[in-house]
């Protein structure tokens, strides 16, 4: 029996900084307090007889509120540097600062607050686990730390917690044999996520609406009391237009609608107006988060075989559950993202919700040793393959305030193979090996970003059955040849071990291997267009033949890998080694324009 337990936490940390946008950024932050004249405080001008010169002075009026901290910091070292400006008069509180008449040393981050660089979304600077100078942080942040605190906006590190425990244990029972194992997997990602992924600000539910404008409200009987409420007006509601539960959009009267964008359009703006428990204040709060909530994955596997004849012929069968967890680019949410959402309506956010996507493996397989002296190898095999729960781009359309993109758990496939392969060792030095493999693979997005130019397009999130790209091969045969010689002398045969050529008597392939590798595969599926368009453009091609329905040409190349072990004289050993891929050079074709060409092109 064996048990297995293991725990891990990472830390992954990140700082960006556009250096050269620092230029451009400075110029912004001075002199906003000094954009009026103090007209409340008149300088006029006379002549040496005390006679008005008909000219009256203003001195800028200084408004502390518009003052950016940049300013400041910056006004106050060119101050107690005695520093002058253009017309070499000293710099005071009332100067105007041009600030590319300094050198580069007169400036470093610690002028800048965090708010300043990261400047309403479209930032200088980017960070977590970092702060806005370069300073690595410890310690977990409180969404206060990033909402309150402007000089330094906090963002925590992402520290993921993955734990997991395995027992397996193996058994006999008469000619059966057994091996069952259980695999327990949790992963946490320790952050925070989006209470409601279509509101960044909490929404009333039926059950807490009972009044609505003066008029008792009266829900559908099939309207639950957890479903959140939709109106006509964000700030001036008068009226139910609609409720949703979790991605389920309702009518009014109750009936279910297959989208938001029936519910935004009865609105008075078309955009979509979420019954909000504070309408009158519209900004994130830690009452829209939530702790990331773990889950316990069970990951069961059971392999067992029975001879059909003893120690040359097994039949095998096995199924077991993998569970794969997000990675960071996708499943790392950090607060500022949602904090700046609002300026970046549209724009790829990270799911703080995102969980494992899991994969179950069924497999039936036969081997077979035979020959006279035992040294061939058949084996064949059926297998199955389903993936579900895995990650895709998904629209948040009509969300509140703004519609997004982010990663969800929403992408399925299943891949089907047949696998025939044939060893045949102990022929000399010569080692053979053949394999076939028919495989099919179907599913609803052939990898993470697959639905990118669909979303792009401005087209709703449709998942429709298609091949899976370069997993759907269906043909593949690889063949390939080792010579391996050994050097040494077999003391019970009294032989000598080395039986490759010699000249003299020098064994001149002596701890040398040598492997000729033959692949040979069937091309994967694309849409062919009338003409080649750039994926993303705003122009489209007409499809030429059905979806799907064109294949790239076979294709064969030829790897070669030598490799020589050298014995020193203190006992070491160097190992020398040549590898070389596609030795005949044959064309590889490359396909670049395939399963978003045809989305991109659909009518909806």
């Amino acid at each position: 029996m064996q048990f297995d337990f293991y725990l891990e936490q990472q830390t992954q940390r990140s700082l960006n900084l556009s250096a050269n946008g620092l230029c451009q950024l400075m110029p912004q932050l001075v002199n906003r307090q000094l954009s009026q004249l103090d007209i409340n405080h008149p300088i006029l001008s006379y002549d040496a007889n005390g006679v008005f010169l008909d000219t009256i002075k203003y001195n800028r009026l200084v408004n502390e509120k518009e003052q950016t901290s940049f300013d400041r910091t910056f006004r106050r070292q060119l101050i107690a540097n005695g520093a002058k400006d253009a017309n070499g008069v000293l710099i005071n509180e009332r100067s105007i600062i041009d600030v590319n008449s300094y050198a580069p040393s007169d400036f470093n981050l610690k002028l800048f607050t965090a708010d300043e660089l990261l400047n309403n979304g479209n930032g200088y600077v980017s960070y977590f686990g970092y702060d806005h100078l370069g300073n690595k942080t410890h310690g977990k942040f409180s969404t206060a730390d990033f909402l309150q605190d402007l000089k330094k906006r906090s963002i925590n590190a992402f520290m993921p917690i993955y734990a997991a425990a395995w027992l397996q244990d193996q058994f006999r029972f008469k000619d059966l044999v057994f091996r069952l194992g259980l695999r327990l997997e949790q992963y946490d990602a320790n952050q925070f996520e989006l209470k409601d992924p279509w509101s960044l600000f909490p929404i009333q539910t039926a059950k807490e609406l009972n009044m609505l404008n003066g008029v008792l409200v009266q829900h559908p009987s099939n309207i639950g009391d957890e479903f959140k409420v939709y109106v006509n007006d964000v700030k001036s509601p008068t009226e139910i237009v609609g409720y949703r539960n979790g991605d389920r959009w309702y009518n009014a009267d109750g009936s279910e609608q297959n989208n938001s964008e029936f519910i935004a359009n009865k609105t008075s703006n078309g955009q979509i107006a979420p019954l909000l428990v504070n309408a009158a204040h519209q900004e994130i709060t830690a009452s829209s988060l939530e702790d990331y909530k773990p889950s316990i994955n069970v990951l069961p596997r059971i392999w067992f075989s029975f001879p059909l004849v003893q120690d040359k012929q097994t039949f095998y069968v096995s199924y077991d559950v993998l569970a794969q967890r997000p990675n960071a680019g996708a499943s790392f949410l950090s607060i500022d993202e949602l904090y700046y959402l609002k300026n970046r309506e549209g724009s790829t956010i990270s799911n703080g919700s995102l969980g494992s996507r899991l994969r179950t493996n069924y497999e039936v397989g036969y081997k077979n040793i035979f020959g006279s002296k035992l040294n061939k190898g058949l084996e064949l095999s059926a297998s199955y393959s389903e993936v579900r729960k895995d990650f895709g781009l998904n629209r948040i359309s009509q969300a509140y305030p703004v519609s997004y993109v982010t990663y969800r758990n929403i992408d399925f496939s299943t891949i089907t193979s047949f696998n025939a392969n044939l060893v045949i060792n102990d022929l000399g030095p010569l080692s053979l090996f053949a394999g076939y493999m028919l495989q099919f693979a179907d599913g609803t997005g052939s990898n993470i970003n697959s639905q990118s130019a669909l979303i792009a397009s401005n087209q709703p999130n449709l998942r429709n059955i298609i091949p899976l790209g370069e997993l759907d091969v269906r043909h593949t045969i690889k063949a390939s040849a080792t010579f391996v010689f050994i050097s040494g002398w077999d003391k019970k045969r009294h032989t000598n071990l080395y039986k490759g050529p010699k000249i003299g008597k020098v064994e001149i392939l002596k701890n040398m291997s040598i492997n000729i590798t033959s692949n040979v595969y069937s091309g994967v599926p694309y849409t062919p267009t009338t003409r080649p368009v750039k994926i993303g453009a705003t122009d489209r091609a007409q499809v030429k033949g059905a979806p799907f329905g064109a294949r790239m040409p076979w294709q064969q190349f030829v790897d070669l890998n030598i490799a020589k072990n050298i014995k020193l004289k203190d006992g070491s050993s160097l190992q020398l080694f040549i590898a070389v891929q596609n030795v005949f050079n044959v064309k590889i074709l490359h396909l670049y324009f395939l399963l978003l060409d045809f989305l991109m092109t659909m009518d909806f």
